[in-house]
């Protein structure tokens, strides 16, 4: 469900380079003014202008590198206002870059200068930023010291908008550190400063926060109240993404509560509105709920309709990240050059300040320039010919590297594949907890996202079977961290609780991934269920995260099925608490037959009518079979999958483990 918290921040940047003909004009026109201008002050505010104008088109790397040159012009005048606004928006710049430490740096010297100029207002805005960056470091004891600051300024100067945004931001935190009472009390605080007239976008996130807040509770009256107040709100002002954020909001309530039509009906409306305003996470977040009103309404086709197109946007998010991050280090390549080009024109038209003889230098160097820019035009075209001549041979050349990457591509695929296979527990472990055992393995593309891990010593055999975010090449990375962290868990420290187990898995994966405590959206991590054996009582310990496992034990009356339920949460950072993992002990019987899985076998779509094999009818398949050697049961659950899927694709890995004491 797409329960944004909306921060009360006070810029937007990012990194793409998207300029309008309106912008474009100005910031040419700010360069020419720039070029013209001797006095330095004056020069500094025209950079900071031009700063301003390329985070306005999404370019924060030509806008951090000309904020810093008005920064260092100021500093170098001492123009206190100046320095202030100069190092205010480079923090917001470095902040949207992911920089935290300058991004600190550059408002502990604005909130410096703000102090020196006395100015409660500067300094409460300092104290708000401050407290933001904070909390994007996961931080929220300073995160709340400092909005604290900024609201105690505020109360005291009486500014309302200031007011409700810190009162928000305080709410926001609470709400992350599971305090809902307070977080609450906040919220409703917030709501007495806004201004319905002049702030009605705040008031729509306070009221969307409201939302959440009491889904969280159960409370669902009051979270429809609030999810619709806001949604009225973001239409009057035609706030869009808003509004497809309140309607996937509404139509997520309504599927927790069972009405599958209305969930349905608003699930669809905002998916409308994201696709046509290109909200990639959008369309991900409302496609996965979607498939999931479609199967629990038995529209078997629709789901896997959804689903599909959920799992195209993910992969289609994953992709933008990785684009994202090379854009990065380009732009960053292409500042430092332009970065240098700069400190050369400056030093050049200083040069010619000083002397009128060295200005000629330069009128005759521009004009050989020019004359040596005509040589070259004239060049340029007696070489077009042969120029074209020679693309054939170009365009040879590049299929020919087109293809040599394919196969570099292909081979390092396979090569990691044999990697994994390699990390993987080997039959000699599993042949040393007991003999008669079966590993189902079908990963959908050549690396998988599953992966099974077992450990094996005199006293205790652990066990596991695991399903980490992604498929593929990314989620084989994943299940390397988490063979990894298993290895050094319980081979390494000797731990064999279940609970336990997975509670340092957690804590090693949030460590590893670097997850902030906010409402994070690539939510990495991954499910598993996890078997602990002591061997000198023959007792059995189960843990599971969002993966079940089932027990089948032979009676006098016929075999009896034992279902573990899994607690309902990832390894891994989740819109919920995070609370301890529990177990389950049981006394193990010989001939008792022990299965673990992951999600891939029971949630593929086959069948006559499209549906998924749900892990209903898996338990029954094992029910059936569990009387065969193991072996034969690999044979048959294989075959099982096999014809239920059909010429439907594989959606997503499986792996099923079967254990007979």
């Amino acid at each position: 469900m797409k329960k944004v918290i909306q921060l009360f921040l006070f810029f937007i940047a990012s990194c793409t380079c998207s300029v309008s003909h309106a912008q474009k004009d100005k910031i040419d026109s700010l360069q020419n003014l720039i070029a013209a201008t001797k006095i330095d002050s004056t020069k500094a505010k025209y950079y900071l202008q031009l700063s301003n104008e390329y985070v306005d088109a999404d370019n924060a790397m030509n806008g951090k590198m000309n904020a810093e040159l008005a920064y260092r012009l100021y500093r170098a005048a001492n123009v206190k206002s100046g320095i202030y606004e100069s190092a205010f928006s480079l923090g917001n710049i470095f902040l949207d870059l992911g920089d935290y430490t300058k991004a600190l740096e550059m408002k502990f010297v604005a909130l410096n200068v703000a102090d020196s100029m006395q100015s409660q207002k500067k300094t409460s805005l300092c104290y708000n930023s401050i407290g933001i960056i904070y909390w994007y470091q996961n931080n929220n004891t300073k995160a709340l010291e400092y909005y604290k600051k900024a609201l105690a300024i505020q109360q005291q100067q009486k500014d309302s908008t200031g007011i409700s945004g810190s009162l928000n931001n305080i709410g926001i935190v609470y709400k992350v550190l599971g305090d809902t009472s307070t977080a609450l009390k906040y919220y409703k605080q917030a709501l007495e400063y806004e201004n319905p007239r002049t702030n009605k976008k705040g008031i729509s996130n306070t009221f969307n926060n409201l939302g959440t807040l009491y889904q969280s509770e159960k409370d669902y009256d009051r979270a429809l109240k609030y999810y619709l107040l806001s949604l009225d709100l973001r239409r009057e002002i035609n706030n869009r993404i808003g509004v497809s954020t309140s309607l996937a909001n509404i139509g997520a309530l309504y599927l927790e509560m069972k009405d599958l039509p209305k969930a349905e009906q608003y699930e669809l409306e905002a998916l409308g509105i994201s696709k046509e305003i290109g909200d990639l996470v959008g369309v991900e977040e409302i496609c996965e709920t979607l498939s999931e009103v479609y199967s629990k309404k038995n529209d078997g086709m629709k789901a896997l309709k959804f689903y599909k197109e959920f799992i195209k946007a993910r992969d289609s998010l994953n992709n933008e990240e990785t684009k994202r991050s090379m854009e990065r280090i380009e732009m960053q390549n292409q500042y430092e050059n332009e970065k240098l080009a700069l400190r050369k024109d400056h030093e050049k038209q200083s040069a010619i300040d000083e002397s009128e003889k060295k200005k000629q230098k330069l009128i005759i160097l521009a004009v050989t320039a020019g004359l040596v820019m005509v040589l070259l035009f004239l060049g340029f075209i007696l070489n077009r010919f042969r120029i074209t001549q020679r693309q054939k041979m170009i365009i040879e050349k590049q299929k020919i590297i087109v293809e040599e990457k394919n196969k570099s591509i292909t081979d390092s695929i396979n090569y990691a594949e044999r990697i994994q296979s390699a990390l993987l527990t080997q039959k000699e472990t599993w042949e040393e907890i007991v003999p008669e055992y079966f590993i189902l393995f079908k990963p959908r593309d050549v690396v998988s996202g599953d992966f099974y891990w077992a450990y094996s010593s005199n006293a205790y055999a652990v066990w596991c079977a695991a399903d980490c975010t992604g498929h593929g090449v990314p989620g084989a990375f994943m299940s390397v961290l988490g063979m990894s962290f298993l290895d050094e868990i319980v081979s390494g420290k000797k731990i064999f609780s279940t609970g336990l187990i997975l509670n340092l898995l957690r804590e090693k994966i949030i460590h590893a991934l670097e997850q902030r405590g906010r409402e994070i959206r690539q939510r990495d991590g991954m499910d598993i269920s996890i078997f602990s054996w002591n061997k000198k009582n023959n007792t059995i310990e189960f843990s599971g995260a969002n993966n079940p496992a089932v027990i089948i034990r032979k009676s006098v009356a016929g075999n009896e099925v034992i279902f573990l339920e899994a607690d309902k949460m990832p390894v891994g950072v989740h819109s919920g608490d995070l609370k301890d993992f529990g177990k389950r002990d049981f006394q193990l019987q010989k001939g008792d037959a022990l299965y673990c899985f992951t999600d891939g076998y029971a949630d593929q779509f086959g069948g006559e009518k499209g549906k998924k094999f749900k892990y209903k009818q898996l338990e029954e398949k094992l029910l059936a079979i569990s009387a065969m050697k193991m072996s034969e049961q690999k044979n048959v659950l294989d075959k099982t999958f096999e014809d239920w899927k059909g010429n439907l694709e594989q959606l997503d890995d499986v792996c099923v483990i079967g254990i007979r004491i």
